[in-house]
């Protein structure tokens, strides 16, 4: 676009220069044109037009008439543009319109243009304050609301985890009572009402315990331990805990360590045993048949290392509409669920936020009627302590045959992975009768051995017993394995000195029971690895184990005799029923096997050493046993073993004393 001036030039140059070319026009063929006083006049006449056009932008008039207003025009649309609101200095407007001049019309307008818009920002400039000062004050509120609803959980936390731990410390002392009142002689009406007294007591414990977990994690008061675990004495433990539980249903309890798994790790196994009692639990209430499955395994991702541990079950499966839900406290997947199942909804709650304070979770995938697989999945960090030193045969009894007949193919398989373990040979055959008799015709190996399932499903308990009798006294040896059998029933199915593996094997178990099977020589514990591996003769005890055995009943007894004693002074007035004192056979077998483990750098040594500790302090060799619990804790094995070597030269130095 074209400047004012540049147009006011154009204009001038049309007016200044017409009448000039009209003059030029009209005489150029006449005598005149050519006088010397027209060329004069009309040389001015062009130099005039010239100098107008150019000298027009500047000319006082054209300033008088607009250039000036236009201006200032300019500059206070700039002041407006820069947020500046002034008003165009105007004089009075006149009384009749049509006699403004139109550029003070328009500077009228845009003053009261400015009046306007000055004015709403005015207002929106107030509306904010308002608006804001209002946020302000309901932030405020919210944030004190914030406040009171934290303090309010906070003192609910307080106030949970107070009353359960208020109420758990006296149901502990009502369980305990019923207990040992159930190890008194009592009617069979007596002993019906103490057992459902038990249930009920360990079910509301079972309660307040959950409480109490769920609390103190929401309130933030759970430390995680990085400690070295071993995984399969976790699952060991945990899978030991369920075996009774295959009583009463027909179900197949399987554990799986899968290979590539290091066998010691760091993390919290108090946590990450509770979390795998809690899918476990979860896993037998909804699973009535089929199979219990606990596997652990490294994840696949290579990028990310992890374990998975999974919980499998055939159980009543969850709908995939209820899964988000699953894992929310106070929820289950059916609200019937509750009614027919018990339970609070909190277990599967506490899992997954354990699982995160761990840096893992827990994911589900099941199928309405087919079951479910919970996943524990964590970090993995190896840890560098010494691992467990796997089970193995001795050298004579490698390559012999083994025939299994066992009826979960899944069971089937992991036992033979055992027995490749172990360099035994041999064939996993069909369950079948027609299969076992087949078996017992051609089979004349004179060191066979066969493990038989005894959960097979036979039509005749005495074509088992027959059967059994007739696998045990040919050439061949037997193993049974099984769920938990009462010992009267087992005793009357198995044939006398039947040795019985309860399900899942363990893999030291099945070995050492094939050792003792194969060999004359009975052994107590596992063997040493020396001696599996080197063939080395036998090392020599530090202390003699007749001396040692000789000294622990009486200690036993005197730890026993304290015990009741200050139990009765604290529940005066109240009878209290006889009860037996520890097994001394059973400690001597333990402090054997303590040493036998630290001896092979074993992990199953904190495990044991969890176990001996009480009842080496009741013995009154608390000095010794600390040390003995921080050097297993370290993992200092060596001067582990010579600390139990110093608790069992004391006892065999009393022995010496007394004789």
């Amino acid at each position: 676009m074209l400047r004012i001036k540049t147009k006011l030039q154009i204009v001038a140059a049309v007016y200044a220069f017409l009448p000039v070319i009209t003059v030029i026009a009209a005489t150029r063929d006449r005598a005149t044109f050519l006088s010397n006083d027209f060329q004069c006049a009309i040389t001015l006449g062009l130099a005039a037009a010239v100098s107008l056009v150019l000298a027009a932008p500047y000319l006082p008039g054209f300033g008088w008439i607009c250039l000036n207003q236009i201006k200032e025009l300019s500059r206070f649309c700039s002041d407006i543009k820069s947020g500046l609101y002034r008003f165009l200095p105007l004089p009075n407007e006149p009384t009749e319109a049509g006699y403004e001049n139109e550029i003070l019309a328009l500077m009228r307008t845009m003053n009261w243009m400015t009046h306007k818009i000055a004015n709403r920002e005015n207002e929106l400039e107030t509306c904010v304050r308002q608006r804001t000062e209002e946020l302000r004050r309901k932030n405020a509120a919210l944030m004190k609301a914030r406040d009171a609803a934290e303090a309010s959980a906070r003192s609910k936390s307080i106030f949970l985890a107070t009353m359960s731990h208020e109420i758990r410390t006296p149901m502990n002392a009502i369980t305990g009572m019923a207990e040992r009142l159930a190890g008194s002689p009592l009617n069979p009406r007596q002993q019906e009402f103490v057992s459902i007294l038990k249930t009920a007591t360990q079910s509301l414990l079972h309660i307040i315990n959950n409480v109490l977990d769920f609390s103190r994690i929401d309130a933030n008061k759970v430390e995680i331990e990085r400690i070295p675990v071993s995984i399969r004495d976790l699952i060991e433990e945990v899978t030991d805990m369920f075996r009774g539980a295959t009583i009463d249903k027909d179900i197949e309890l399987i554990a799986d360590i899968r290979p590539g798994l290091p066998d010691a790790i760091e993390g919290d196994p108090l946590r990450i045993k509770q979390i795998l009692i809690n899918l476990m639990s979860n896993a037998f209430k909804f699973t009535e048949n089929g199979e219990i499955a606990l596997t652990a395994e490294p994840a696949k991702d290579i990028n990310n290392p992890a374990i998975e541990i999974n919980v499998r079950d055939t159980g009543i499966g969850i709908p995939e509409d209820l899964l988000p839900k699953l894992f929310e406290a106070f929820s289950q997947a059916d609200g019937s669920t509750t009614r027919k199942y018990g339970g609070t909804g909190l277990g599967l709650a506490i899992s997954r936020k354990l699982a995160r304070l761990m840096n893992g979770d827990i994911h589900v995938v099941s199928t309405p009627g087919t079951g479910s697989t919970f996943t524990l999945r964590m970090p993995l960090t190896v840890c560098a302590e010494p691992e467990t030193a796997l089970p193995c045969l001795p050298r004579a009894f490698r390559g012999k045959p083994v025939i299994t007949f066992i009826r979960n193919s899944n069971t089937r398989t992991i036992i033979r992975q055992h027995l490749d373990a172990f360099a035994l040979t041999g064939m996993d055959m069909d369950p079948t009768m027609d299969c076992l008799e087949a078996v017992l015709s051609h089979t004349a190996a004179p060191d066979t051995l066969y493990i038989l399932d005894m959960d097979l499903s036979l039509t005749r308990k005495t074509a088992i017993i027959d059967l059994l009798t007739r696998i045990h006294v040919r050439p061949g040896h037997l193993i049974a394995i099984g769920n938990t059998l009462k010992t009267g029933k087992r005793n009357e199915m198995l044939p006398t000195g039947t040795p019985f593996l309860t399900k899942p094997v363990k893999p030291y178990a099945l070995v050492d029971t094939i050792v003792r099977v194969l060999d004359s020589r009975r052994t107590e514990g596992a063997y040493k690895e020396n001696e599996f591996q080197c063939g080395m003769d036998d090392i020599a005890r530090p202390t003699d184990s007749h001396r040692l055995f000789s000294v622990l009943p009486r200690r036993l007894n005197n730890a026993h005799s304290e015990t009741e004693k200050g139990f009765q002074d604290d529940t005066a007035g109240s009878p209290v029923p006889n009860t037996d004192a520890p097994d001394p056979g059973m400690l001597h077998t333990m402090l054997e096997d303590l040493s036998l483990q630290l001896e092979m750098n074993n992990l199953k040594a904190k495990q044991l050493m969890t176990t001996l500790s009480p009842l080496l302090h009741a013995m009154g060799l608390r000095n010794r046993t600390r040390q003995l619990e921080n050097e297993v804790r370290r993992f200092d094995f060596q001067n582990a073993l010579a600390t139990l070597n110093l608790i069992r030269t004391d006892l065999s130095a009393e022995y010496r004393s007394e004789s």
